[in-house]
């Protein structure tokens, strides 16, 4: 069963041009609520949500087609009161349904889209809008050690492809060589003493 309910500020006396007049067959307060957090009628949904603001069922116990037949009688045309439709008619949605703008193709579409498709189309390909590739830099270049091609990266530029060229060409050099022989032989003095 349907229930017609009035939303309204305490000085509203006229549902026929003040407020917001609705329907449902769910309990008032929670429909209440909901249009707190409905954005299709934003000037309802802020009104909702002022403390003053007071909801009045008008009928219940209607039947579907008797009430939207009642809401009607109240709200005949568009924007009367908080209302954005007229009475009896459906809240409009787009659940489901493209925009009429989407179903536009080829040369039917509007100038904002085919710049966004421009746009959109350069970003992916990488290009600028000559259509000349963008100079990309290669950073490649091969191991110090082991003679491989790899890419260092841009924010650091390395010598050597991995780990273990790293080690291996620090281990081999003569500065290193001689670091660890006077290591091993503080080391070997400490023992020895």
């Amino acid at each position: 069963m349907y229930k017609l309910y009035w939303i309204k500020y305490p000085e509203h006396q006229d549902p026929f041009n003040e407020g917001y007049i609705g329907i449902t067959s769910q309990d008032i307060e929670k429909r209440f609520d909901n249009h707190k957090h409905n954005n299709k009628n934003k000037h309802l949904k802020n009104r909702c949500r002022q403390e003053k603001v007071e909801v009045i069922c008008l009928k219940e116990n209607l039947e579907k087609e008797e009430a939207k037949i009642l809401e009607e009688k109240y709200r005949p045309i568009e924007n009367i009161g908080w209302n954005i439709n007229k009475g009896g008619d459906l809240p409009p949605s787009r659940k489901g349904k493209p925009s009429p703008k989407s179903l536009l193709k080829g040369n039917d579409r509007t100038e904002k889209q085919k710049i966004g498709t421009l746009k959109r189309s350069e970003k992916i390909k990488g290009n600028n809008f000559s259509g000349l590739r963008k100079n990309r830099v290669d950073h490649s270049k091969p191991c110090e050690n082991c003679g491989i091609i790899f890419n260092p990266g841009y924010e650091k530029r390395r010598k050597y492809c991995c780990i273990m060229c790293s080690v291996t060409k620090r281990n081999q050099s003569e500065e290193y060589i001689n670091k660890l022989s006077e290591k091993a032989k503080i080391q070997w003095n400490k023992k020895v003493i």
